[in-house]
C-alpha cells in the first residue's frame, strides 16, 4: 500500500482550526501486482456448441469470456502467439480428434510494473470425431482443403451423355460422353448472362473453394473474396462403385461451390453425383434431365484439383512415411529422374523409376555415405519428427531432443503451366531453408552437404515427397527422394 497525500477541509459552524494539517490515508497501489488466485477469480466465461454464440453448452468448444481486472492475452498451452487479447472476447478452444474431453488455456495478465500474471483453467471439451475416409478426402485430414478447377488445360466445366458407364471417371483424364467444356477463365466468362446470370468473380481459373471438416463450403474470387457459403454433406459413400455409376451424392444446403451451374440454364446445383474422388481430384456431375444411366440424356459436368502446400497446410509435426510407402517400404531413396510428374502418388505406390531406398531403421547404418565424417544424427532413426510452425522446421529425434532447426518457405508452380508441373513435367513448387532443417537432409551423391532446397513431387494433406538433383554430371542423371507424412495428435 502506498500513502496518499489527502488535504481535508471541514468547515463547520462552531469550530475553526488555526490551521488545516496534511493527513496521510492508505490507497491501493497503483503498481501492485495481480497474484494467479486473483486472476483465475476474476476470468468468467460461458462456452457455446456454435461460433455464432447462440447455443450455451458447458462442453461447447467455443468461448465468450469478460476480465474483471482489464486486458489479457488467451493461448493454448503450447501456443507461442495469443489466440485473443483484450479485457473480453471470443475464442474457440484448440481441440483436436483424438483430444480427451478436457482441455486446459492460459490467461495472462500485463502487470504495471512490467511482470506478467499467467493463471490457468481448464474447460471442458468435445473433441471432433474422427474423419471417415471420404471426409478425410474432401476436407483434408488438417482441417480444411483447397479446390480448384482442373488445371491441366483441359475442360473443366461443361455437358456430355449420360453414359452409365461410371467406370470411365476413375480416369480423371477422361470426360465420358463428352459434347461441350470450358478449359479457360475466357470460356467460363463467357458463360455470364447465360447459365450463370451475373459475374460473380469465381469465373477464372484461380477461383477456389474450401471444404472443411466441420461440413461448410465456401467459395472465393482469386484475391480470397468470399463469393458463396453453405453446408455440404457426402452421402451413401461407396469407393467400389457398387451401383455401377457414382460413388456417392454430394448434397448442400446452399448453391456454394466454384461455377454451381447447368449448363441448359436450369439454375443452380446443390446436388452433385460423385464419380471420382481421390486427394488430389474430384469429378462431379449433375443429372440434368434426370435420365436413366445410359439413355444418353443431358449432365454437366465439374474437374475440380486440390490446392497445393502453403504455410497454413505444412504447419504441423512431419515424420518418415513408411506405413504410407508400403509397396517400397522406404523413406530415403534413389532413382533417374524420367518420366512425367502426375506419375507420382505416394499413396497407390507409383513412384517411376524407383532404384533402392532405405527403412528409417537404416539411414544410422548407412549414415557414412550421407553425413558428414559420417556422424550420426539423433533424426536417422524411425519415429524422429520434423515440426513446421510458422517460419520455422525443427527437427527432432524420437526422444524429442532437438537435431537442428532453420526457417523455410515454399513457391509453387503456376498453376496453368502443365497442371502447375512446369515446363519439365516433374515437380509441383519448391521447398526451401536457409539450413540444415528437414529430417536427414543428405544426398547420397554430396555426403556431407545439407539440401536447402527441395523439389515437390507429390503432395496431399497427409503425405509428401521431395527431392533433390544429383549434380550436373551425366553419371548422376538421378535424384534423391524423401518420403514424409503427417503426425497425427
Amino acid at each position: 500500500m502506498k500513502k496518499i497525500l489527502f488535504f481535508g477541509m471541514i468547515c463547520a459552524m462552531g469550530l475553526s482550526f488555526a490551521s488545516c494539517e496534511p493527513q496521510l490515508i492508505d490507497g491501493p497501489d497503483a503498481y501492485a501486482t495481480v497474484d494467479e488466485a486473483a486472476l483465475a477469480e476474476a476470468i468468467t466465461y460461458t462456452q457455446y456448441a456454435d461460433k455464432e454464440l447462440t447455443q450455451p453448452d458447458p462442453a461447447g468448444n467455443f468461448v465468450k469470456y469478460n476480465s474483471a481486472v482489464g486486458v489479457v492475452q488467451v493461448f493454448s498451452m503450447t501456443g507461442a502467439s495469443p489466440l485473443v487479447t483484450g479485457a473480453g472476447g471470443t475464442f474457440k478452444l484448440p481441440v483436436k480428434r483424438g483430444h480427451v474431453g478436457n482441455i486446459s488455456m492460459k490467461f495472462r495478465l500485463p502487470n504495471a510494473d512490467g511482470t506478467f500474471t499467467t493463471a490457468t483453467k481448464e474447460f471442458t471439451c468435445t473433441p471432433p470425431s474422427e474423419l471417415t475416409r471420404e471426409q478425410i478426402l474432401l476436407s483434408g485430414d488438417y482441417g480444411q482443403k483447397v479446390w480448384m478447377y482442373a488445371q491441366d488445360g483441359t475442360e473443366f466445366w461443361g455437358n456430355a451423355g449420360h453414359t452409365g458407364e461410371g467406370t470411365a471417371y476413375d480416369n480423371f483424364d477422361v470426360i465420358d460422353g463428352y459434347w461441350w467444356g470450358v478449359a479457360d477463365t475466357e470460356g467460363i466468362q463467357g458463360q455470364i448472362g447465360g447459365p450463370s446470370p451475373e459475374a460473380f468473380g469465381d469465373e477464372d481459373l484461380s477461383a477456389y473453394m474450401v471444404f472443411d471438416e466441420d461440413g461448410n463450403v465456401q467459395t472465393f474470387t482469386p484475391d480470397g473474396t468470399l463469393v458463396r457459403r453453405g453446408g455440404y454433406s457426402l452421402e451413401n459413400y461407396d469407393p467400389e462403385r457398387s451401383s455401377g455409376w457414382n460413388l456417392g451424392t454430394l448434397k448442400l444446403s446452399e448453391a456454394a461451390t466454384l461455377y454451381p451451374w447447368a449448363v441448359d440454364g436450369s439454375g443452380t446445383v446443390t446436388e452433385f453425383e460423385v464419380m471420382h474422388l481421390t486427394p488430389q481430384s474430384m469429378y462431379l456431375v449433375s443429372n440434368n434431365e434426370g435420365g436413366a444411366p445410359g439413355d444418353w440424356g443431358e449432365i454437366t459436368y465439374w474437374r475440380f484439383v486440390s490446392g497445393t502446400p502453403d504455410q497454413y497446410t505444412l504447419e504441423g509435426k512431419w515424420t518418415y512415411g513408411v506405413e504410407l510407402n508400403s509397396r517400397y517400404s522406404f523413406v530415403y531413396g534413389g532413382a533417374p529422374k524420367e518420366g512425367e510428374g502426375f506419375g507420382y502418388n505416394v499413396l497407390t505406390g507409383e513412384l517411376p523409376g524407383f532404384s533402392w531406398g532405405y527403412a528409417p531403421s537404416r539411414l544410422a547404418e548407412k549414415s557414412e555415405l550421407y553425413a558428414d565424417r559420417g556422424q550420426v544424427f539423433g533424426d536417422a532413426a524411425e519415429g524422429a519428427y520434423m515440426e513446421f510452425k510458422e517460419d520455422w522446421v525443427t527437427a527432432y529425434s524420437p526422444e524429442g531432443e532437438k537435431v537442428r532447426t532453420t526457417t523455410w518457405s515454399i513457391q509453387m508452380n503456376d498453376p496453368t503451366v502443365n497442371g502447375r508441373r512446369g515446363d519439365n513435367g516433374i515437380e509441383l513448387g519448391t521447398l526451401t531453408t536457409t539450413g540444415a532443417g528437414l529430417l536427414f537432409p543428405w544426398t547420397y551423391q554430396e555426403p556431407g552437404v545439407p539440401v536447402t532446397e527441395y523439389k515437390i513431387l507429390y503432395y496431399d494433406s497427409n503425405n509428401i515427397v521431395l527431392y533433390k538433383e544429383g549434380p550436373e554430371d551425366p553419371e548422376f542423371d538421378n535424384m534423391t527422394m524423401w518420403v514424409f507424412s503427417r503426425v497425427k495428435e
